[in-house]
């Protein structure tokens, strides 16, 4: 099992999602977490057993939100980030860390 961590988060250290946003000019939490469990299910062939996102993500270019994705049983931090926002539509890339989380604790 802890191989299929590695491997997920070596396939997934830069990807990317597209959602859209309609008019709220920001993702739920819960948009960006099926966005990212989306990404590593397209990557891998599975989906990670868990995704957090403690807040939703605002759709302006250069922001970014900090989450955990559970692989394994172990937990890793993720970054998304906002490509480019047009058409009611959101760009962004996910970026898992190289290293599980030591803290149980978010983040």
């Amino acid at each position: 099992m802890f191989r299929a961590a590695l491997v997920v988060c070596s396939a997934l250290l830069l990807a990317g999602c597209t959602v859209t946003v309609g008019t709220t000019r920001s993702l739920s939490q819960e948009t960006v977490e099926q966005g990212i469990s989306d990404t590593v299910l397209s990557m891998v062939g599975h989906r990670p057993e868990a995704v957090d996102c403690p807040d939703p993500l605002t759709a302006q270019p250069g922001n970014t939100a900090r989450c955990v994705l559970t692989v394994g049983g172990k937990r890793y931090g993720v970054t998304a980030t906002v490509t480019a926002v047009a058409n009611g539509g959101a760009d962004y890339h996910i970026q898992v860390d190289d290293q599980p989380l030591k803290s149980p604790w978010f983040g």
